[in-house]
């Protein structure tokens, strides 16, 4: 590889379509500081924002990664092959998938990942939402031209779903990450939820912070809170609900393309100045460990730096609520430790006192796969009872963490990294994805 030494606000792109080459040599600086470039994860791991998992069905994602990309199986023998790129860093080699599959179907029944972690995607197992396990995909069912080579987009129809409930090296409780996709702009549905990202473990719905995951299509209504227009969005699962913004208006405007990037960035909650204790205000629900819904009744005498002495104990804890012997009804006064302290209410015998005084921050952007730039569709705060994060470090793609399968969709790339990425990596890595030549 190669840098180059080039101003900050500089990005030289030289992109190939042929098949036999690497796809693009994106160079770009990030912090003003030259990186070498590559395609997106060489970009992601040149910027200390390494992929951790890297799927795609269309390409390599790293410029010398020769490996499978992902595996079909065969409905006449159920025989399974691997199909490659053409060469390291280039598209893949679908024409050996249609000799393997001729005269009969076939099925994507793994999806590998790239990176160094392993974090391949089998079809999903059943989970809260849905307890039949899901079924593969058929694998010819998504043709496209890439760069000029025919290859295969992973077109999804329910009951379809992948996941990985083991995995090494996600981002787990509040830690940092960027994941992005590319989806087909014409295939989805207003239904949960054809989701790539991070989700839980159990495969069931645990709560409000507990996923991270890009979702792509036009669910609007109840907890899907779909921006303006009739959509599609690009929208963030993090349980619960889909968010466009920290509101449940977000008007966030629709993406129409043919094909779609959506990046989906989850920041840390970085520990504000801590709030002033203040007297007569609780704030209900969001209990959380040690503590919990029913308290912790103190030693008599004990005043609230006990109670926050507790709360500072685990990092999920955002302030307390604290109830004075005098009036707590115990035989001492009463800690509440919350997991988030938004829209208190005027109460007696109550005092609280908020120690994070963040309500964490995140990012949606997305754009053309086919030309331009990224769009940045949010930028800001976390919606109320979402900071900090939760997260439990599952991938699924085309599902819901609860494995809730009603959703349409088409995947061609994915990328999850460690860690949250510069602007100046967002922006070459989407320059790359276009330079690909996706439709072309």
């Amino acid at each position: 590889m190669s840098t180059h030494n080039i101003s900050c606000t500089r990005r030289i792109i030289q992109g190939s379509t042929m098949p036999s080459v690497n796809f693009a040599r994106v160079t770009f600086v990030a912090g003003c500081v030259a990186v070498a470039s590559g395609t997106t994860c060489d970009l992601y791991d040149a910027g200390n924002t390494p992929c951790v998992a890297a799927h795609s069905t269309v390409r390599a994602l790293y410029m010398k990664y020769g490996g499978p990309l992902y595996q079909v199986q065969r409905a006449s023998d159920s025989r399974t092959f691997d199909v490659r790129p053409l060469q390291p860093g280039s598209v893949a080699n679908a024409s050996s998938q249609d000799e393997f599959c001729g005269g009969t179907t076939c099925v994507f029944s793994q999806i590998y990942d790239q990176s160094p972690m392993g974090n391949h995607l089998a079809v999903a197992p059943g989970g809260g939402a849905k307890r039949q396990g899901d079924v593969a995909a058929d694998a010819n069912a998504g043709p496209l031209l890439v760069g000029g080579t025919k290859v295969y987009g992973l077109r999804m129809d329910p009951p379809s779903g992948y996941r990985n409930d083991t995995t090494t090296g996600i981002a787990v409780g509040d830690e940092a990450e960027t994941m992005y996709a590319v989806f087909n702009g014409s295939h989805y549905n207003n239904r949960c939820c054809f989701d790539y990202g991070n989700a839980e473990v159990d495969n069931h719905d645990d709560g409000a912070g507990t996923m991270e995951a890009v979702y792509f299509g036009s669910a609007k209504g109840g907890l899907n809170h779909g921006g303006a227009g009739a959509g599609p969005w690009i929208m963030a699962d993090m349980e619960n609900a889909l968010w466009g913004a920290d509101v449940v208006d977000s008007n966030e405007p629709s993406i129409n393309f043919d094909f779609v990037t959506a990046m989906v960035k989850g920041d840390v909650t970085e520990k504000g100045r801590p709030g002033v204790y203040t007297p007569g205000v609780d704030f209900p629900g969001n209990d959380v460990a040690p503590c919990g819904f029913n308290g912790c009744v103190l030693p008599a005498g004990s005043t609230h730096s006990v109670c926050e002495a507790k709360c500072n104990s685990t990092a999920l804890c955002q302030g307390y609520v604290f109830a004075d012997g005098s009036c707590s009804g115990k035989s001492g006064p009463i800690c509440w430790t919350k997991g988030s302290m938004s829209r208190g209410s005027p109460a007696t015998c109550r005092a609280s006192r908020s120690l994070v005084n963040s309500p964490g921050h995140w990012a949606i952007k997305g754009g053309n796969s086919q030309s331009g730039d990224l769009k940045v569709y949010w930028d800001g705060d976390r919606a109320p009872k979402y900071a900090p994060m939760k997260k439990q470090g599952a991938i699924i793609l085309g599902i819901g963490g609860d494995n809730s399968d009603g959703a349409v969709g088409t995947f061609y790339e994915g990328v999850m990294t460690k860690g949250y990425s510069t602007d100046a990596v967002d922006a070459a890595v989407q320059a790359n994805i276009v330079a690909v030549g996706y439709g072309k």
